[in-house]
């Protein structure tokens, strides 16, 4: 009989932090997030936004519909610096949570603390 023991915790920890949000400018059209990432054999590093609707709700942008979770919005990284441009036309319209997550090698996965920015076909703000 083998017997293999699997630790509760995570043995090879991430740390996400987001470390710059800059709205908007006419210079630059698009919102950009600048994180920090600690940990060992980071592999990829993205941008999520946490999708809370009814089925029912009408979505003006065709964005697919899923209840509850998040999603991944626009290009994974792999090397830092890890600095994400915004793409505004890939959110729905409102108040919107963004997070930061990251997957090492092992395949764990770390997410930063969310953060709210109002999205518009115009500009976004950090809240």
């Amino acid at each position: 009989m083998a017997l293999k023991l699997i630790p509760k915790a995570s043995t090879h920890p991430i740390n996400v932090q987001v470390i710059d949000f800059k709205g908007t400018t006419p210079d630059h059209p698009k919102p950009l997030v600048t994180a920090r990432v600690k940990g060992d054999s980071i592999e990829s590093v993205w941008l999520e936004y946490y999708i809370d609707r009814s089925t029912n709700e009408p979505n003006p942008r065709g964005i697919p519909s899923m209840n509850h979770t998040w999603a991944k919005v626009g290009r994974s990284l792999w090397k830092a610096p890890y600095m994400f441009s915004l793409d505004q036309t890939k959110l729905p319209p409102g108040r919107v949570q963004l997070r930061v997550a990251a997957a090492n090698l092992w395949e764990d996965r770390g997410t930063s603390q969310p953060f709210t920015v109002d999205v518009s076909t115009a500009n976004a703000q950090k809240r």
